[in-house]
């Protein structure tokens, strides 16, 4: 049986990774008064980026003897690819975004409200949908109806998610849903990088963000493993808090006179 616990922690989470966003989206919005597009832009290059071209992508070079030899020769460097990859096909598509279909709509706002979008869909995506079904195969679990729906899978996948939503602490998956709202926070954070650099033509912003989105994906995989979840999400937190400052601070840079500078 899955504890009531788990599912509300579940549940929990799934209102943060939809909810953070669009509630993010609306403020900003409102106070704001944003374009639209500039959100809609994000959400549509993470989705490229990401979902149309990097994961398919990955999941065919995970289907060669080469992926599969470096994984087990070394974790790091296998590690490292991902995380390059990341960064590559995620800063790649900001920069591509902001210098040729925001080229008109280059202030803080719009950094702020495509990040928004960048990471809100991500959260969706990745974050809510995988909460929605969750969710769902526990409700089947505790009905007792999974053995049946089990008889379609493969014996070691049906026995691997029954045991990982059985057995993981409950409020283990509301470190998912907390997760999310730091991230969000970073992708705001990288999107104004990238978007100064277009703004001043200054395209070394663009390696920047592409070292940074790469030492964070890195760093946090390899060193969950020593802090445990806990520590790793605070560690997130961390990062996610000097975005936010950084974040606020960085719109004196967009002001007329830093850009006519």
């Amino acid at each position: 049986m899955v504890s009531n616990w788990s599912i509300f922690f579940m549940g929990l989470a799934l209102v943060i990774q939809f909810g953070a966003p669009i509630v993010l989206a609306i403020l900003l919005y409102k106070k704001e008064k944003v374009s639209v597009a500039s959100f809609l832009i994000g959400v549509l290059c993470f989705t490229v980026t990401q979902l149309f071209i990097r994961i398919p992508l990955l999941q065919l070079l995970q289907l060669t003897d080469w992926y599969k030899n470096l994984v087990h020769s070394s974790i790091f460097l296998a590690t490292l690819l991902l995380a390059f990859s990341a960064g590559v096909f995620e800063e790649v598509g900001r920069f591509l975004s902001f210098r040729y279909i925001l080229k008109n709509e280059l202030e803080w706002k719009n950094g702020v409200a495509f990040g928004i979008g960048h990471g809100g869909i991500e959260s969706i995506f990745l974050g809510g949908f995988a909460n929605v079904n969750n969710i769902a195969v526990s409700l089947i679990i505790n009905s007792g109806a999974f053995d049946n729906m089990a008889k379609q899978l493969p014996a070691e996948t049906a026995d691997m998610i029954k045991e990982q939503l059985t057995s993981i602490a409950p409020a283990t998956f509301l470190a998912g849903g907390l997760e999310r709202v730091f991230t969000l926070f970073i992708h705001i954070g990288l999107s104004l990088l990238v978007l100064y650099g277009v703004r001043n033509k200054k395209y070394i912003y663009l390696l920047f963000s592409i070292l940074i989105h790469t030492l964070i994906n890195l760093v946090l995989p390899l060193i969950s493993q020593f802090l445990g979840i806990w520590g790793t999400e605070a560690l997130i937190a961390l990062i996610a808090i000097i975005f936010l400052v950084l974040t606020l601070k960085a719109r004196r840079w967009f002001e007329p006179s830093a850009y006519s500078s």
